[in-house]
């Protein structure tokens, strides 16, 4: 089994986000927006949330990290990629990562590493 480790960090409850995540509208278009980097999670809220999957159960994301059957509306891979953001989910897919991953957890950010990403 190959974990992989998705952060996204808010500053909405974190324990809601990490039970029930929801897709948003921001400026590269609608998705969860998630990464592979802790570093770059802390940058986008107080607290980052982790969830830990089984690559196995997300091929897609070996392929392309972005939901292919949720692209529209998203810019360009290539910008996202630039800010840090390497995974987008359409619901279905946090959905599942919410559901059936084999771990998930709240990491408060020191205030000192938030910075704005945007």
């Amino acid at each position: 089994m190959r974990i992989i480790k998705l952060y996204h960090g808010t500053n909405a409850n974190p324990i809601e986000v990490m039970d029930l995540p929801k897709v948003t509208q921001c400026i590269n278009g609608s998705g969860f927006y998630t990464t592979k980097d802790i570093d770059v999670a802390m940058k986008y809220g107080r607290n980052v949330v982790c969830w830990e999957i089984n690559a196995e159960d997300f091929p897609f994301l070996a392929e392309t990290p972005i939901d292919l059957s949720y692209v529209d509306g998203i810019k360009d891979y290539e910008h996202c990629k630039e800010l840090g953001m390497e995974v987008i989910l359409c619901q279905e897919a946090a959905d599942r990562m919410a559901l059936e991953c084999i771990n998930a957890y709240v990491l408060p950010v020191p205030a000192m590493a938030r910075v704005q990403a945007y």
